[in-house]
């Protein structure tokens, strides 16, 4: 199921694309997501070496139109904030604590898929959502300052969700 040319198929067909970071990278999880409709599941293992820097997971799933689920706060580094920016890549932040093992990860998604999917949906430019562990999603940073937007070019993005910016 996993494979990066039944990718750009699924895509068309109205399937995202989720590519799940190290620190998720368990069959457990995949095994699980991958029963869902609606997304399509990649792991990190598939695609890279184990400790591949940041910017290289960011410029795949951007290159691909794949959305990134990661643990990381990734999103601060200056290099992989400018690789998220100039890819376009939504990356989605569990929020976790230490005691947390991989069915809690996998139900955390599971809760959230509707919400995740939606908001891959509406929303072309790069954002960085948490997710709790309640299934809650919360856009967290939005990279659109980073562009030189107008106020009212980020208030109709924030209103509807479907600026492209381009």
């Amino acid at each position: 199921m996993s494979g990066t040319q039944s990718g750009t198929r699924q895509r068309r067909s109205g399937n995202h694309v989720l590519l799940l970071d190290e620190n998720l990278c368990s069959l457990d999880i995949a095994v699980t997501l991958r029963q869902l409709r609606g997304w399509s599941i990649e792991l990190h293992s598939d695609h890279f070496e184990p400790g591949a820097d940041d910017v290289s997971v960011v410029t795949l799933c951007g290159e691909r139109g794949w959305a990134l689920v990661t643990c990381d706060d990734m999103r601060y580094a200056p290099e992989t904030r400018a690789a998220i920016v100039r890819h376009r890549v939504r990356i989605f932040k569990l929020t976790i604590g230490r005691e947390t093992h991989g069915v809690m990860m996998a139900s955390m998604l599971v809760i959230a898929q509707d919400k995740i999917i939606d908001l891959l949906r509406k929303n072309r430019t790069a954002f960085c959502a948490h997710i709790l562990r309640n299934g809650t999603v919360q856009i967290r940073t939005r990279f659109e300052d980073d562009k030189g937007f107008t106020d009212s070019q980020r208030r109709t993005f924030r209103k509807y969700g479907t600026f492209d910016g381009s």
